[in-house]
């Protein structure tokens, strides 16, 4: 069976407003959002041009070989600040506040 590899990237938003261990119940202190979401690997029809690389860029390219590629995500300009609330209290869960994470997948869609 043929298949073929695909690779989407995704950054999602996390509002966390409680600490894990007051979770209880089914009782969720936080609230997720996908901001974006987009394939990597391999690039649609139509996809926009890169646009010419930073200095930054061109060094990572150079150190990461030929296999390497560029990945540009686009958010909206009114997404809100990562912001990290500390309590009062000694804590070691998750991060109180907002996170922002990104994500890979690859996946292989089969003909």
């Amino acid at each position: 069976m043929k298949y073929q590899l695909q690779i989407f990237a995704q950054i999602l938003l996390t509002f966390r407003y409680g600490r894990d261990d007051e979770e209880v119940m089914g009782l969720k202190l936080s609230n997720e959002s996908v901001l974006c979401v987009e394939q990597i690997y391999p690039l649609l029809p139509g996809a926009p041009i890169p646009q010419p690389l930073t200095k930054c860029q061109e060094v990572l390219m150079k150190r990461l070989g030929p296999n390497a590629h560029l990945v540009n995500l686009k958010l909206n300009h009114a997404v809100p600040a990562s912001v990290r609330l500390l309590p009062a209290k000694e804590y070691r869960g998750a991060a109180i506040g907002i996170n922002y994470d990104l994500r890979i997948y690859a996946g292989k869609v089969y003909e």
